[in-house]
């Protein structure tokens, strides 16, 4: 019944417009006449389906990092009203008008999102090479808030740290109790020199200003590509879970995850980390696979031979954490995160995106992105789904990814208004930068929404407070740092 009534209305109201009715003029009477008869059960069914709406369980999943959440997790930050509004527009493909965050964001790379000062909106935490061509590679780490939601270009910087090695994707949150944010920053490039070593460290918050570096970590000839932040023991105290990566001498590698125990010492953190198993790489994840209680961590691998995709099992107190598969046929893999909400309430899924080059990888497999739905056990199979293989090799530039066709990291939110997810995900070799919507569950339409953004970080929040999301890019190569509106109005996705 709401249906057919909605369909009454959309028909009046194409009639009323000035614009080409959906149904000759001569029938406008008839439907006058009904409108006013039904305009009881037209507010009866309003209400109803209001209240229907309301009662729907948005929470966000309590198991997932807070600390970056937004590209991991649907965190239904939308209230009824907005999300009533945004269902009742016509469904259209998005458009976007692209602003500039920054005129000179010094090699921008990493890009996380977070509520760092704690008012409801999101802060841009953005990692930066700087001086990406001097073999030092001292870079930095900013804090970007947008003084007015109205202009989406209207951004203030903030320095949290500086003369850092490559410096990686950074996490924030209040790691010593103070009510105050502090700032991890893992760091270390696996393509260059092992004597310049990698590490993590934390900034620790000092009064109403400035930080204190203290060190977690170091060693030399290892990267640590990202840090997750959470309670992944049960007590109460922050630690950190990261996948330390080392390059071979010709070509191969190695990589493990390290688990840094919080304590409440003045370093706050173990200074030797707990090695959960091998197969781990670049950005690992925390969630509660098995529903027994406690997190467990799910990670891509690149360097290594366990698997592209896998899980490790928390043993708890004691016992030795258990590697479990989800997909070990994909190949290289660059990045995993496990996504609730993803085909819509309920539902739990891993999105992944392999790294392999079509063009010499010997199996011949895609360069692709995959979404894997958790079975009630999810020590069992997961069944795969391909989302988009239509990545674009590299045609302008003359070094060794010419020919490589590889994603790279990846976002999801809500960026249409509808009740489901959609991803945006960038390129490693690719230039392109895509996005999949999400048309209907389990099928995903992809656009290109920008070029020439190669390596670079991606990040998805409602920034501007209009209940859809915005998304944030970076690209190192071409020292470039944008803000993406979904205005329905603009220029992008353009071809």
């Amino acid at each position: 019944m709401p249906i057919c009534i909605a369909l009454i209305c959309r028909l009046y109201n194409g009639i009323n417009k000035k614009e080409e009715p959906l149904m000759k003029p001569g029938v406008k009477n008839i439907f006058n006449s009904v409108n006013i008869a039904l305009m009881p059960l037209l507010a009866f069914s309003a209400f109803f389906n209001f209240s229907a709406a309301a009662a729907a369980d948005y929470s966000s999943n309590s198991q997932c990092d807070s600390n970056y959440a937004h590209n991991i997790c649907d965190k239904a930050d939308l209230t009824e009203f907005k999300r009533l509004a945004l269902l009742n527009k016509e469904e259209q493909k998005p458009k976007f008008t692209a602003f500039t965050v920054d005129a000179y964001p010094e090699y921008p790379y990493h890009i996380s999102s977070a509520d760092i000062d704690f008012d409801g909106r999101e802060e841009l935490i953005v990692s930066k090479l700087a001086s990406s061509h001097d073999p030092k590679g001292f870079g930095a780490v900013d804090v970007y808030k947008l003084t007015n939601p109205a202009d989406l270009s209207s951004w203030a910087k903030t320095r949290i740290a500086a003369d850092i090695r490559f410096p990686n994707k950074a996490s924030a949150a209040d790691i010593n109790g103070d009510r105050r944010t502090d700032f991890v920053v893992p760091y270390g490039s696996i393509v260059h020199d092992a004597g310049f070593g990698g590490g993590i460290a934390w900034f620790e918050r000092q009064g109403f200003s400035g930080y204190r570096k203290r060190l977690v970590t170091s060693a030399p000839g290892v990267m640590y590509r990202s840090a997750v932040l959470c309670d992944i023991n049960g007590d109460s105290i922050t630690d950190i879970i990261a996948a330390a990566e080392t390059r071979g001498a010709f070509g191969g590698g190695d990589s493990s995850l390290h688990i840094f125990y919080g304590n409440k010492s003045e370093t706050r953190f173990e200074k030797k980390p707990v090695i959960a198993g091998k197969g781990a790489g670049g950005f690992p994840c925390a969630f509660d696979m098995d529903g027994d209680g406690d997190l467990d961590i799910a990670a891509a691998e690149f360097y290594g031979t366990a698997g592209s995709f896998s899980w490790f099992e928390n043993p708890g107190a004691t016992g030795q954490w258990i590697r479990h598969s989800i997909d070990d046929t994909a190949g290289k893999a660059f990045q995993l995160a496990i996504v609730p909400n993803l085909f819509g309430a309920g539902t739990v899924t891993a999105v992944g995106t392999n790294h392999t080059n079509i063009y010499d990888d010997p199996y011949d497999r895609e360069s692709a992105l995959f979404v894997y739905e958790k079975p009630l056990n999810p020590r069992f199979s997961w069944p795969r789904i391909k989302v988009s293989s239509d990545f674009r090799p590299r045609q302008t530039q003359a070094d060794s990814l010419v020919k490589q066709k590889a994603p790279g990291a990846f976002a999801c939110g809500n960026i249409d208004g509808d009740r489901d997810l959609d991803i945006v995900v960038n390129g490693a070799g690719d230039p392109n930068v895509y996005l999949l919507t999400q048309v209907k569950p389990k099928k995903f339409e992809t656009s290109v929404l920008a070029v020439e953004m190669p390596h670079g970080g991606v990040a998805v929040a409602d920034y501007d407070g209009d209940a859809v999301g915005d998304i944030v890019l970076s690209s190192a190569e071409n020292n470039r740092l944008l803000i993406f509106k979904n205005n329905n109005a603009g220029q992008h996705p353009g071809f």
